[in-house]
């Protein structure tokens, strides 16, 4: 089901500071991640190394790639963003990062506090509302929920 333009919000960053309070429902940066260097954070050495890896393994990423990385605002997807633009840093090859949140417009998940997170970091971003809930209630067959 295409999702409809006026429901994706492109954000380009505008990279000025913030003064407003986090808001809950994103957590606390790990200890870890305190370092400032650049862009972000700087990711915990067993963390770059694993993740330098599997890039390597898999040959990944290549110069002139464009990546658009799922941001969800839970640890996995923030300490990947932060390892790419740790190799988007160090690398000799140039690459893009963009990021996209689905905002289900549940009232259990709120992912719009990623907003001015990201546009700190100066990255494009798409945050997409789609009442997915609802579409999966209304797609299923004899009042059965679709779901994956």
């Amino acid at each position: 089901v295409p999702v409809k333009t006026e429901t994706v919000i492109p954000i380009v960053a505008a990279a000025a500071p913030t003064t407003e309070t986090p808001n809950a429902s994103i957590p606390e940066v790990p200890a870890a991640f305190k370092k400032k260097r650049g862009r972000g954070v700087k990711p915990p050495t067993k963390m770059m190394r694993m993740t330098t890896q599997a890039i390597i393994q898999w040959n990944m990423i290549e110069e002139g790639d464009r990546l658009l990385l799922g941001l969800s605002g839970g640890k996995d997807s923030l300490s990947l963003l932060h390892c790419l633009l740790e190799f988007q840093r160090k690398l000799p090859i140039n690459f893009e990062i963009e990021v996209c949140t689905i905002d289900p417009m549940t009232p259990s998940f709120d992912p719009s506090p990623l907003i001015p997170y990201v546009e700190s970091l100066g990255l494009k971003y798409y945050y997409i509302k789609d009442d997915i809930v609802d579409r999966a209630n209304k797609s299923g067959s004899g009042g059965n929920v679709v779901s994956s």
